[in-house]
């Protein structure tokens, strides 16, 4: 089980979070600390957020890793695609 201690500065901060970051997967991190600060353990938060515990654990293994700015980064993999220079090239042609 994994322990996290939240400030009432930090808890203010998920609440604005929650509802006002412009990315819906950081809006899910946050709501899935805050109500791992109620002390919910994590099947709980999985049948309220819908998520499974494994993405529970990772959000909360992240956040204790990088702390809120962690949470709130959204990094998804993109592959390159060569074709994509190819096109540009056509363009300045």
């Amino acid at each position: 089980m994994i322990t996290i201690n939240l400030t009432s500065s930090i808890i203010t901060k998920l609440q604005y979070l929650r509802y006002n970051h412009p990315h819906p997967r950081v809006q899910q991190r946050v709501e899935v600390l805050r109500l791992k600060s109620k002390n919910l353990p994590h099947q709980e938060i999985a049948r309220l957020t819908n998520l499974s515990v494994n993405t529970i654990t990772s959000y909360l293994k992240l956040y204790q890793k990088f702390g809120l700015d962690g949470l709130e980064q959204v990094n998804f993999y993109q592959p390159k695609s060569d074709l994509g220079a190819v096109t540009l090239l056509r363009q300045r042609s």
